[in-house]
């Protein structure tokens, strides 16, 4: 249901007082986040779209509403998404943006505040100078898209960008902020999606107000069911429903997602049955009851198929090409197990299907609509109409039930494929072993029923297994031939598993793609904005920063070890505290340079050393005020930072700050682009987050390095502090992470 249709939404009422009640208690505290649980199918859109969206319209001298997000595919940029429901808003307002504008505005770190800041006083204008400037509220529906394997980079940059928001807020922002108006986000989402809101990072420190949607009661499901119609007939459109059919539909659609079946059913009825205004219980048993009602549905899409040459009349043809459509409309909720429809692309459908489906987007079984992928692409996707349908379709749930563990397995695939995707797709997550042997037992049995992008997570994995077998069959003996014998070994200080990482980057490339975090751009205070008074971080300047990416960890000997032995360096010393995921020691300047050098040439994107003004900026979480990444507080700094220890701690141990990066205070000093100028050049930074005057002409004596040290005291972690070394040293305090541009 939507705002409009508010008329007709009935049997909420009592919850209906109580949320507004709720939210008007939220804004005389200052809370900003209501979340609206309840099951699927309890009518939580609904209760969204067509209870409290009207209501706080017509409230408009105290409230704001903008148009309802829901996440889908592209939770920013789709047809539902933050920048459409934004185009909306100021184009009522007459003050239209471009989607570009706003996209552009959206990636700038306060640009979200910016936009919310300029829409109030066109609302306020509206009411009078003298009316108090109304509360903003963002609707997000059916946030659980957002931790769906749909969701992609979009959904977790919307969290980021409502986080962002509500932070600022309600204080948590600099300064230039606090003057924002008031906010309030209001989400729906099922109760066994409701932990990964509550847990979610980017949204720590902001209060979240649950606020239950039970089922409907039987009285309330009787309101839903007549109410409509004597409205309709109120209005001058005769329509009845006859009270035993009423208490039958009760009887029939009980259950957690009654709702979306009744509305099913009794648009079923009216449609052939409602020409005379009267709904009767033998016209519902002639329909064949609840499940006969959808079957029924299904019948009529095969009625006249010799109108449609290219759909198969045979009854088993059809259920073969349904059943190889059913894996992209269908899947498992990992948490519950229970199945749950997804979307599907509709181009990615057998074609030879695709005029099956159409019948059924005829009956209202399926929908279809065009839609906005993240990229901006259009495209056109289908999906079941009601989730209650896939448990009443005899058809679908017959192959559901035939398919549950295969449904469970992919389920998992998925999750693997997901945080291949995520962390850019390295080999060391790719499928091996048993599951590698699995998934291919799997695609042997059931090929139709694997996306375009499963295939190539499989395959990839394949890939991986030819080469690790071909380097094996190598042989020990070879490996020494080819690299120089056990001498050699011994110069470069390898060992065994080195030595074959050697011998296969003779074939292919060995690098570990970096995890990056994108970093919206943004203007902040540089400097000592604690007002320590101390000269090499005086005087402060505002910086204006460029959106750039940062890496998410410190380069690990992981990482560095692999550039190391396909370039044929010596591998760097570990003071024994060990390798693996610990940052890399003992590199200079000129090492990072190098493999940042060598990491874009064998990915074909370029990385660098961040600036130092990039460097604090992320550092502090896009220039808050922050003394430590992370915090203001020296009792929870232990918790974000590795310092006063005796050696590194393994990259992520402790909490990443609110930009989603770990390890900017402490664990070892990162290299950054920057010459080290004396005190009294600091004043003369470049305002454009560009490195200074000689950094990238080789003229630097010294260079700058951030962030402290394992072995540092809590006053040299701290986000402005700066140090400098000689580019040629090296240390066991020393590594780096990388940067990235992104436009």
């Amino acid at each position: 249901m939507e705002p409009e249709d508010a008329a007709v939404f009935f049997g909420r009422e009592a919850p209906l007082i109580r949320a507004l009640d709720t939210l008007r208690r939220m804004v005389e505290s200052s809370e900003q986040f209501l979340v609206i649980l309840g099951a699927s199918g309890a009518g939580k859109s609904s209760f969204l779209r067509a209870g409290l969206w009207p209501r706080l319209k017509r409230d408009d001298r105290h409230f704001l509403p903008l148009p309802i997000v829901r996440p889908e595919r592209a939770a920013i940029n789709g047809q539902t998404g933050l920048v459409e429901s934004l185009e909306k808003t100021f184009r009522e307002y007459k003050a239209p943006k471009t989607r570009a504008e706003l996209r552009d505005t959206l990636a700038k770190f306060e640009g979200i505040g910016e936009l919310v800041a300029e829409i109030q006083p066109l609302a306020q204008k509206r009411l009078g100078p003298e009316a108090a400037p109304p509360t903003i509220v963002i609707g997000l529906d059916q946030a659980e898209e957002l931790f769906g394997k749909e969701g992609g980079e979009e959904a977790g940059l919307l969290l980021t960008l409502l986080g962002r928001l509500m932070g600022h807020v309600s204080g948590e922002g600099s300064n230039a902020v606090n003057s924002l108006p008031r906010v309030m986000v209001l989400a729906t989402i099922r109760s066994d999606s409701y932990e990964r809101l509550q847990t979610a990072s980017v949204l720590a420190g902001i209060r979240q107000t649950p606020f239950n949607l039970p089922p409907l009661a039987p009285a309330e499901y009787k309101m839903v069911i007549e109410g409509p119609a004597a409205r309709a007939s109120a209005a001058g459109h005769k329509l009845t429903i006859e009270p035993a059919l009423t208490e039958r539909l009760l009887q029939d659609a009980e259950g957690a997602d009654a709702l979306p079946l009744l509305a099913f059913i009794l648009e079923r009825l009216l449609i052939d049955y409602g020409a005379d205004g009267d709904l009767l219980l033998k016209e519902y048993e002639a329909l064949g009851g609840l499940q006969g009602s959808i079957e029924a549905a299904v019948k009529e899409a095969w009625k006249d198929l010799g109108r449609d040459l290219v759909i198969p009349a045979e009854e088993g043809i059809r259920r073969t090409l349904l059943n190889q459509t059913f894996p992209a409309l269908v899947m498992l909720d990992h948490a519950t197990e229970k199945s749950k429809r997804r979307v599907a692309v509709w181009e990615l459908l057998p074609p030879e299907a695709r005029p099956l489906l159409e019948r059924l987007v005829e009956a209202r079984l399926l929908l279809k609509d065009r839609r906005k992928l993240a990229d901006g692409r259009e495209t056109v996707v289908v999906e079941v109409a009601h989730e209650a349908l896939i448990r009443n379709w005899s058809l679908l749930q017959s192959w559901v039930d035939a398919n549950r563990e295969f449904l469970a397995w992919q389920q998992r695939l998925n999750a693997s494929m997901k945080r291949w995707e995520k962390s850019q797709k390295p080999v060391g997550l790719l499928l091996r072993g048993l599951t590698l042997r699995e998934a291919e037992e799997w695609l042997k049995k059931k090929p139709e029923s694997f996306s375009p992008d499963e295939r190539a997570f499989i395959t990839a994995s394949q890939h991986r297994r030819t080469r690790e077998r071909a380097v094996a069959a190598i042989g020990v003996g070879v490996v020494l031939w080819l690299i120089g014998g056990t001498t050699w070994l011994w110069q470069k200080g390898y060992t065994v598993d080195q030595a074959a990482l050697k011998i296969e980057s003779l074939w292919h490339s060995i690098h570990i793609p970096p995890q990056m975090v994108t970093v919206p751009g943004g203007t902040f205070q540089m400097g000592d904005v604690e007002k320590l008074g101390e000269s090499w971080r005086n005087p402060v300047h505002p910086v204006t920063i460029k959106p750039f990416a940062m890496g998410k960890y410190e380069v690990t000997f992981e990482e560095y070890d692999r550039f190391a032995i396909a370039t044929g360096r010596r591998l760097p010393e570990d003071q024994g505290w060990g390798r693996g995921r610990r940052p890399v020691i003992n590199v200079s300047w000129d090492d990072a340079k190098a493999y940042a050098e060598w990491l874009s040439h064998e990915i074909g994107t370029r990385y660098r050393l961040p600036t130092e003004s990039e460097w604090e900026y992320a550092a502090r979480s896009g220039g808050k005020d922050e003394i430590w990444s992370g915090t203001s507080d020296e009792n929870q700094l232990k918790d974000y930072a590795v310092y006063k220890k005796d050696r590194t701690e393994p990259v992520g141990s402790k909490k990443p700050n609110r930009m989603d990066l770990y390890d900017m205070s402490g664990n070892v000093w990162e290299w950054v682009e920057n010459c080290w100028h004396t005190d009294t050049d600091y004043v003369r930074v470049p305002t454009g987050g560009s490195p200074e005057y000689g950094a990238s002409m080789g003229d630097c004596i010294q260079r700058v390095i951030r962030g402290g040290a394992w072995n540092e005291a809590s006053t040299d972690i701290r986000g402005s502090f700066r140090a400098w070394n000689y580019p040629r040293d090296r240390d066991d305090f020393q590594g780096f992470r990388l940067a990235k541009d992104t436009s």
